[in-house]
């Protein structure tokens, strides 16, 4: 490998790295943020089909998530995996779901997702 192409490629790989830490800076999730993320979020998910509310066994299978937790990075990581699952694979089970969380102590906030 020559020296030019050493260059190139690490000048593509610090690139990468560059627009993911600005995307980070400015997209809700922040996965590639190399910077603390400092977001201390408590949540509840609850779900029922048909009126029957589901278990937190289920609800842990359902969403990979346990049904009650802590999310130290954002919120938005619970939020998005939960709208995820029920845009696909969950979207004719009938499920309502609705989450409850606290981000870094304020006041409870309660998300449902969009059909």
């Amino acid at each position: 490998m020559s020296a030019v192409t050493r260059r190139i490629a690490l000048a593509i790989v610090f690139a990468i790295q560059i627009a993911g830490i600005a995307w980070a800076r400015i997209g809700p999730t922040r996965y590639l943020s190399w910077a603390p993320y400092d977001q201390i979020s408590f949540y509840r998910i609850d779900a029922d089909r048909q009126g029957v509310p589901l278990s937190d066994g289920d609800i842990a299978a359902r969403y990979r998530l346990p049904a009650a937790g802590r999310e130290n990075r954002s919120i938005d990581h619970v939020l998005l995996a939960v709208a995820q699952y029920e845009r696909t694979y969950g979207r004719d089970d009938g499920v309502r779901v609705r989450v409850a969380y606290r981000v870094n102590g304020g006041a409870e906030q309660v998300w449902t997702p969009t059909p």
